[in-house]
């Protein structure tokens, strides 16, 4: 069961394809009024009236330094801003009595509104292949004016492309001399350029080609200091190995010997190789002077390297000519050889120092020449690009001296201003945005009336909002006078159950009572309670009804009316109310002669009797919980009407002392909010509502209320009619003034048992 509260109104489940289909008319009635208002438009705003031209400018055959086929876009774009000029408009206007048109009556400037409004439009009419084809309008609120207006402007145009088509030839002529010139100075600065640059010292030319000679010095130093660095380790090396055979007690003598001879052959190598590399600095020392001269930097690196290598090659051979006769004279020969080669690594790692400053000093100069280098190549491309061009120019060049009285222009009129058609208001226009517009706004009003309306769309809404099922539905059915044969001659139309047995809302009602039936046998109850959540719902009827049902049944059925405010079951079934339930509560007779009788054996009814003064303190006695367990053991089944739940406290308060409550309601706007305020009083008293009863279904409620309970007839008859109003009376602060056989003032309630015992008495 849903939590009762303010959230539980708020369930609701809004489902467009319902709300249409309930809605379609309204929202057809939207539609069909955005299309009248679209019609209306269409007929009523001022018409605008466009005509069109298209015209093209040949200009193919005039020299063009590119050799692209094709016209231009930025060609096209050129021409149409000649065409929107003020000097192209003035012959326009001039041309075609502007001022003297209808059109250009409230205009300040025909000018400005011509070459700055929307009315004047000119575009490529292809601009994917680039066809120079120009496309014109004019759009204007006088049809024979417009095309008048686009005629002259066109004509304009022409003479204006005429004009200055003659000036064409001279003025291309002086174009191409003057490009040409301008690209010789730029050679003769670029050819300038480049001789400087090469005639730098750090510029190497090898084979036509520049080279950057510190990187090619670099690269050798590079090789230097591995072959140096591969000395010192192998060096490293020797000695390690001699000082690890003296740690482990062998004679280093014999390993200083051996390596001595060893060293003599390597030194030998080692010194060719140095002589080598002596000679090939020479040769370059040599070659570098012939070329730069003695001041040259490269020819200064070159010396530098030759005195440092000569050096190298006069240790090598000194190191060769005494170095073993030396060692083998002196006592300690192994500290001595350690010694040497100390000195000779300390001499290595100098060596290496110097050729890393050199390498370094080599790079500084490498970038320097690097970027002179780079830009003598870009200019030398520029010279080669510029010389091209400059072959091209003087071919064209002579191409215009021969053609320079030819007319390079000739604008064409492909189609002439055409007449001018009716481009707005546009009817499909209009009406697409009439259909569009109504239909919106039916749509919205629709969907508030809709969510305005917080009525039951579904009894899945229903069962999902108060937590519990319908029942079933009961149509609103037309009342038929009984017949004076009829033994139920005295009990009013609505009892359709006792009237026409055979309608089919007696089968709605039948159809309550088995589902009443079933839901008894699983609990064992006995005592129904029937109420509503306003008044006009029908409960009383339809409670009454059912009564009638249960009794056809075979079952023994008592109603009971315990609407103490607004009692209507005594004349439904055509009977007095001078005595009935108020009367046995205040003791004046036994709960069993209270009942009449209507159906023998099986229906019988308790009326309300003399209206109270204070009908809650009846309803809250212990005598009338005394009176509903007497009834309890008398009948199968015991139906007890009470007013509307929201009208008053009674039902609340009767729905302690009975086994089911069912709330009856009718499918109106509100009764969603009332019902789940009802629902909430109920929960308040700790009692779970057992069912849901529809009442007062119509076949145009099938719009609104999905209920598919096949079809209810209908007719004048109206639930409730008067009802509300006598309750909002009788419900009020003043009480109902008592009938005449009730005490003015409420007299004590007995028990029940004081009750029989004074019966008895006064009987």
């Amino acid at each position: 069961m849903p939590s009762s509260g303010g959230g539980l109104s708020e369930l609701y489940n809004f489902d467009v394809f319902d709300m249409v289909r309930r809605k379609i008319w309204l929202i057809l009635f939207f539609t069909l009024l955005g299309i009248a208002a679209a019609l209306l438009f269409f007929f009523q705003a001022p018409k605008t009236y466009r005509s069109t031209a298209k015209v093209f400018v040949d200009e193919k055959s005039a020299p063009s330094i590119s050799e692209e086929d094709g016209y231009a876009q930025d060609t096209v774009e050129k021409y149409i801003e000649i065409l929107r000029s003020t000097a192209t408009l003035k012959n326009a206007i001039r041309d075609g009595k502007f001022e003297q048109m209808e059109t250009f009556e409230d205009v300040d400037s025909v000018i400005r509104y011509l070459r700055d409004g929307k009315a004047l439009i000119a575009k490529s009419a292809d601009v994917k292949s680039n066809s120079g084809v120009i496309k014109i309008s004019f759009d204007g609120g006088n049809q024979k004016e417009a095309e008048q207006i686009l005629d002259a402007v066109v004509k304009a145009f022409g003479s204006y492309i005429d004009s200055d088509a003659e000036e064409i030839g001279g003025q291309t002529t002086q174009l191409w001399k003057t490009l040409n010139e301008n690209m010789l100075s730029r050679t003769k600065e670029v050819q300038e350029e480049i001789e400087k640059l090469m005639g730098l010292p750090e510029m190497l030319i090898v084979d036509g080609r520049v080279q950057n000679p510190y990187q090619l010095q670099q690269a050798r130093l590079h090789e230097e200091l591995h072959q140096l660095r591969r000395e010192r380790t192998r060096l490293e090396a020797r000695v390690t190995s001699i000082q690890q055979a003296k740690a482990m007690g062998k004679n280093p003598e014999s390993l200083v010997i051996g390596v001595l001879q060893e060293f003599s052959e390597t030194n030998m190598g080692a010194y060719t190789s140095t002589h080598n590399k002596y000679v090939e600095l020479k040769m370059l020392e040599q070659e570098l002077l012939q070329q730069y001269g003695s001041n040259h930097p490269e020819l200064k690196n070159v010396r530098k390297q030759i005195a440092m290598v000569d050096s190298m090659r006069m240790q090598e051979l000194s190191s060769l000519r005494g170095e073993e006769n030396e060692l083998q004279g002196k006592p300690d020969m192994v500290a001595d050889f350690v010694e040497r080669v100390a000195g000779q690594i300390a001499m290595i790692s100098a060596q290496e120092k110097s050729l890393e400053e050199s390498i370094l000093d080599e790079q500084r100069k490498a970038a320097q020449t690097s970027v002179n280098i780079e830009r003598l190549l870009a200019l030398q491309r520029e010279r080669d690009r510029l010389e091209l061009y400059s072959d091209n120019t003087i071919d064209k060049l002579g191409e215009v001296e021969v053609l320079k009285d030819f007319k390079w222009r000739k604008m064409s009129e492909l189609n002439p201003a055409s007449v001018a058609e009716q481009v707005a208001p546009s009817l499909p226009l209009c009406l697409g945005g009439g259909l569009f517009l109504g239909t919106l706004l039916g749509f919205l009003f629709a969907g508030v009336k809709e969510m305005a309306e917080k009525t039951f769309r579904s009894s899945e809404d229903i069962a999902a909002i108060l937590g519990s099922r319908v029942i079933g539905h009961v149509g609103l059915f037309q009342r038929v006078r009984p017949r004076k044969d009829s033994p139920f001659s005295n009990v009013a139309p609505e009892l359709i159950a006792l009237h026409q047995p055979s309608n089919q809302n007696c089968e709605a009602y039948r159809s309550i009572r088995t589902s009443i039936f079933f839901r008894a046998q699983e609990t064992g109850a006995k005592i129904i309670q029937m109420t509503s959540p306003t008044p006009g719902d029908g409960k009383s009827t339809t409670i009454a009804n059912l009564a009638a049902s249960m009794a056809q049944s075979g079952r023994k059925v008592l109603l009971i009316d315990a609407d103490l405010r607004k009692p209507r079951q005594h004349k439904y079934f055509g009977v007095d109310n001078d005595y009935g339930l108020t009367s046995v509560v205040y003791g004046q007779m036994e709960p069993e002669e209270a009942v009449r009788v209507i159906q023998p054996e099986y229906l019988s009814v308790v009326t309300c009797g003399p209206i109270p003064p204070n009908p809650s303190e009846l309803l809250t006695s212990a005598r009338f919980e005394a009176i509903i367990g007497v009834y309890r053991e008398q009948y199968d089944y015991i139906l007890i009407d009470t007013p509307p739940l929201l009208a008053v406290t009674d039902p609340a308060i009767v729905c302690r002392f009975v086994d089911l409550v069912y709330m009856v309601m009718r499918i109106t706007n509100g009764v969603r909010s009332n019902s789940v305020r009802a629902k909430e009083v109920i929960d308040s008293m700790g009692v779970e509502l057992s069912g849901v009863i529809i009442n007062g279904l119509r076949r145009r409620d099938q719009k609104t209320y999905d209920y598919k309970g096949g079809k209810y007839g209908y007719g004048g008859y109206t639930y409730g009619g008067g009802y509300g109003s006598s309750y909002g009376k009788n419900y009020s602060g003043n009480a109902p003034t008592p009938a005449a056989n009730t005490p003015s003032h409420q007299p004590p309630i007995p028990n029940l048992v004081d009750a029989k015992s004074s019966s008895k008495s006064r009987n």
